[in-house]
């Protein structure tokens, strides 16, 4: 059997003494287990630097396929890193696709402190390439705090998000309308912002439970791990307390949430009253949210149950490690043709198959095989039987799982951007000035619909009482326009304002001269017609 052992902690002398005692106890327990199942164990020890030898992921720029039948090769998986480093971190993508890769091939892996967060990470929200976190230099921050990071925001790719740390849920800046919009929620929060008093974090935190009789803590980063009650007699939980005590140093907690993807789910199997999930299980992973005490033997006994019952799996299950992460077409059920054209290349084979002795061989090797099936899911029928849930009341829902939604957030409004003018300010600011443009052109003597085509407008110099002219365009039936005529008491009003009203005259339009005919043709016309009205005045 092969193990990894991958060490995700920074190149230092408390974090080697850490992963030392993390190897350590490894190597005891599966030196116990050897006696029993006779077989030889190969252990592979690597850090975060250097996983590229077994990581296969498209999606992810890892490509080469013999990358990833080293992988298929492994038959249990252990990581531990820091608590306080982020899932997204840059520096731990490589193990960020190797629990991709283990979580797509239901591959045996066991996790600390940061794994449980990776595996909430992950599970929570769906996403198969690595992000950036662009607010609060990659830690996030608070919903309220997202319009100082606005010039950020406008630099941001398709694989920049914005982190609300109260929520979990991640952001992404449309450039257009100028709006914060959530995408997903990536299943942990930051404690102290989720638990200020009137924060919308309130309904992120587990409510407390009643407890009556509390042990008293030391310090602020022991806590008690609590076992729930429908898996009290489960296969980890073997010699292991209902109520043990641990130490946290997290200051990011997982908190209940709904999934996206119906293959990625977990499971919390042991909470505390205040902290919220401690212990996840995926299909074939565990994951617990804090550091193993090598002094605490309830928590040394966790990872003895979960390497017993992998060694298990693997010697007599047939379906376990039979997943290749280079197959892509396992991880999708075939549908519609795909199914149909399967179905017919099995007929073509079987007709194909017509030698006698080619029978009997399949026929002997099919009679081997589900030998063996049946001896081992007697095996297993036997382990399962041993340990097999106790009826304890209404807790008893294991196989209920959560519900699958098409989105998680948990805030489902957008936030606007109040740093610069959003587009809608600036598109309500044109239309002002297109309804004060109308308004003047009104005022003057005449404007078009704004439904209609423009016309142009020209200044030009007229006599005396004509300030403007519309130049003369073919006139299209379609269009409306709209002229307005001053009457004779209008313009006295408005050439001599402090005239009476009964100075005035009378409403008889004025009609200016050479404003309704063509000037060419009028002189033409009446070529001395100044000259006669200049000679009528003298006589």
């Amino acid at each position: 059997m092969k193990f990894l052992i991958v060490n995700g902690f920074t190149a230092t002398a408390s974090h080697s003494k850490i992963f030392n005692q993390f190897r350590q106890q490894i190597y005891e327990i599966t030196q116990a287990q050897k006696e029993v199942a006779d077989i030889d164990f190969d252990y592979i020890e690597l850090d975060r630097h250097n996983l590229e030898e077994y990581l296969f992921e498209p999606e992810t720029s890892h490509i080469k396929p013999e990358k990833g039948q080293k992988f298929n090769s492994l038959d249990m998986v252990f990581i531990i890193a820091s608590p306080n480093t982020r899932p997204w971190n840059p520096n731990m993508r490589n193990i960020i696709s190797l629990i991709r890769m283990c979580i797509k091939t239901k591959k045996l892996l066991f996790m600390t402190s940061f794994g449980a967060q990776a595996l909430a990470y992950l599970c929570a929200s769906n996403i198969s390439t690595h992000i950036n976190i662009t607010n609060g230099n990659g830690e996030g921050s608070k919903l309220v705090d997202f319009p100082k990071y606005t010039l950020q925001a406008l630099k941001n790719s398709h694989d920049d998000y914005f982190l609300d740390t109260t929520t979990g849920d991640l952001y992404t800046y449309n450039k257009v309308t100028d709006e914060w919009m959530p995408k997903c929620n990536i299943g942990i929060h930051h404690r102290r912002d989720a638990m200020e008093f009137q924060s919308i974090g309130k309904y992120v935190v587990k409510s407390p439970a009643y407890k009556p009789k509390q042990p008293m803590l030391s310090n602020q980063t022991e806590m008690t791990c609590i076992i729930k009650k429908p898996f009290l007699h489960y296969w980890l939980f073997k010699d292991v307390n209902i109520e043990f005590q641990i130490k946290q140093t997290n200051t990011w907690d997982i908190h209940t949430i709904t999934f996206t993807n119906p293959e990625k789910r977990f499971q919390s199997l042991a909470e505390n009253n205040l902290r919220g999930p401690l212990i996840l299980q995926c299909d074939n992973i565990i994951a617990i949210l804090f550091e193993l005490d090598y002094k605490q033997k309830d928590q040394i006994n966790l990872l003895s149950n979960f390497i017993e019952n992998g060694i298990k799996i693997i010697r007599y299950s047939n379906t376990y490690n039979t997943i290749s992460i280079t197959n892509e077409k396992q991880f999708f059920s075939p549908r519609g043709l795909e199914n149909i054209e399967l179905i017919y290349n099995q007929d073509t084979k079987q007709k194909s198959q017509h030698l006698q002795e080619d029978i009997m061989k399949k026929q002997h090797k099919a009679y081997v095989r589900e030998y063996r099936k049946l001896v081992n899911k007697a095996i297993l029928d036997s382990e399962k039987e041993r340990d097999k849930i106790l009826h304890v009341g209404f807790s008893v829902k294991k196989n209920r799982l959560p519900e699958v939604v098409e989105q998680n957030n948990i805030q489902q409004k957008t936030l606007k951007a109040t740093q610069r003018k959003s587009f809608f300010a600036k598109k309500e600011q044109f239309y002002q000035n297109f309804e004060s443009l109308k308004l003047n052109l009104d005022e003057n003597q005449s404007y078009k619909n704004p439904s209609t085509s423009r016309k142009h407008l020209k200044l030009r110099t007229e006599p005396k009482g004509v300030t403007y002219q519309m130049i003369e365009e073919p006139e299209d039936p379609n269009l409306i326009q709209t002229h307005r005529v001053l009457s004779q008491v209008e313009v006295r009003r408005q050439l001599h304002p402090s005239l009476n009203q009964e100075f005035l005259g009378s409403q008889k339009i004025w009609i200016p001269g050479f404003l309704k005919q063509n000037k060419s043709k009028f002189s033409q016309s009446q070529p001395n017609s100044g000259r006669q009205t200049f000679q009528q005045l003298l006589d």
